[in-house]
């Protein structure tokens, strides 16, 4: 089965920074998303959240895995988050990277997602479910702690049809 992807939406700092990043108006024409991120937060970074069509209840699942291939270090987690899911990582002054993908994002069915984050020598994989049966039209990210998104952040959303 061919796959093909569009670029729907594109949002960059552009030279200041930000505490959260709402990427609004996605089309409902797609079968499914890749959101790829890239950038460095400020001040020790940390956790990036995402909230669906700004739904704050607790309908959120985490689950994660992490490796530190500086260390040999390793863990998992699972939880329920209020009002967001954790999808990926920054740290200050160092390059993170990462991506989300989102399968029928726009279906009546619970969304099951699954993203990664790389940074500082440490790869985070996370399944994360939103339980919610509606279909998503914007997606707000943001930090978990004090810090912001640097002036270099850049999210990249890709729709992707099943031919």
């Amino acid at each position: 089965m061919a796959e093909t992807f569009k670029k729907l939406v594109s949002y960059s700092t552009s030279g200041s920074s930000s505490t959260s990043i709402t990427l609004s108006s996605i089309p409902q024409t797609h079968d499914d998303l890749f959101i790829v991120f890239n950038g460095t937060g400020t001040t020790g970074g940390g956790a990036v959240n995402v909230r669906f069509n700004g739904d704050t209840g607790s309908n959120y699942q985490v689950n994660y895995m992490w490796n530190n291939a500086s260390s040999s270090t390793a863990a998992s987690a699972s939880s329920t988050f209020a009002g967001a899911a954790r999808i990926f990582q920054v740290s200050a002054g160092v390059n993170s990277g990462g991506w989300m993908y989102l399968p029928n994002y726009t279906s009546s069915l619970y969304k099951v997602f699954n993203s990664r984050s790389f940074h500082n020598n440490i790869n985070i994989s996370y399944t994360n479910s939103w339980r919610n049966t509606s279909a998503i039209s914007s997606m707000t990210l943001s930090l978990e702690s004090s810090s912001a998104f640097n002036t270099d952040f850049r999210t990249d959303v890709y729709g992707i049809t099943k031919a």
